[in-house]
């Protein structure tokens, strides 16, 4: 049976819990790298999400994308849990001289919500195209795998 391929938001995730693993401290730059992982992944879910549910909004800020997610998902406290994973995690990506690194508790609590969206915005993916009808691409945007040639999707017969 063939392991079916993780999505780029999972892997960036996957990334960031290993990065937070490495060390039994969290320490220096590691929590960071982190950070900038997980939200990577919650920023490409969100891409990957709207290329294929509202073309077009992927290209508004962050913000306003977060801000339309509960409408859409018709989940606000999934929503609002992601807004604020993204802006903790936006704040804890920003330099601060006088300001702790986050420590794994803190890394774990954001992780859990950035997978949380994850989830949630695969499955409502895989309902609208049906199980199997939608794949991901390297880029995280969405692509049909339907067998129909480029003139049938130009409207050419």
């Amino acid at each position: 049976m063939k392991a079916e391929p993780q999505s780029l938001a999972r892997e960036l995730l996957a990334a960031a819990r290993a990065v937070a693993d490495r060390g039994a401290g969290t320490r220096g730059l590691w929590p960071r790298a982190a950070v900038f992982l997980a939200r990577q992944a919650l920023e490409v879910a969100l891409k990957t999400y709207w290329s294929s549910r509202a073309p077009g909004v992927e290209a508004c800020s962050h913000r306003a994308q977060l801000l339309c997610l509960g409408t859409f998902l018709s989940d606000e406290p999934r929503a609002r849990a992601s807004y604020q994973a993204w802006s903790a995690l936006s704040e804890a990506s920003h330099y601060h001289p006088y300001e702790l690194t986050p420590t794994r508790e803190e890394l774990l609590l954001w992780f859990e919500a950035v997978e949380g969206l994850i989830e949630t915005t695969e499955r409502k993916l895989d309902s609208r195209f049906g199980a199997g009808k939608a794949s991901t691409s390297t880029s995280g945007i969405p692509t049909e795998t339907s067998p129909r040639s480029s003139s049938t999707l130009s409207g050419r017969q």
